[in-house]
């Protein structure tokens, strides 16, 4: 297992969406300021500008959110810590794999072009470095399913 020499890095991924584009959902009015103020939290912290992203509004696609994951997983070793935080919409979608044994449903992030399903997000989560450690901050309906689902 790869480690770093030193003081471990902290990376952070903020994403807010207020609105999204392919469904008629109320508009949010401070999801996208939640990521700002959790982003200054961070940086607060000692989260460097060139290992933190941002991702609100239309800039908080699926491919940009996948991406953003793929890049930090690549470069986060263990010691290193991850922060993601997510606030927007939230939702259910019906299971299709079959591992939803007490509704039948998946949990979904609302990003602003599609839905992400919490097994999707399990894949892309466990693209880190065994040691790195992760803190999720999930602020929409139904994250405690997101949440127990990304890491059981």
């Amino acid at each position: 297992m790869q480690t770093r020499i030193g003081k471990p890095t902290g990376y952070a991924l903020h994403v807010g969406v207020d609105r999204v584009s392919y469904e008629k959902l109320d508009t949010l009015f401070t999801a996208e300021n939640d990521a700002k103020v959790l982003t200054a939290l961070t940086r607060g912290r000692g989260f460097k500008d060139e290992d933190t992203l941002v991702l609100l509004g239309k800039d908080a696609t699926r491919e940009a959110f996948r991406k953003a994951l793929d890049d930090f997983s690549e470069k986060a070793i263990a010691g290193d810590l991850f922060v993601f935080t997510f606030s927007g919409h939230g939702g259910k979608v019906r299971d299709k794999d079959g591992d939803e044994i007490t509704d039948g449903k998946d949990e979904v992030l609302c990003l602003y072009d599609q839905k992400v399903i919490d097994d999707e997000l399990k894949v892309w989560i466990n693209k880190f470095k065994k040691g790195v450690r992760i803190v999720a901050i999930i602020d929409c309906c139904f994250s405690e399913g997101v949440i127990s689902d990304i890491f059981r």
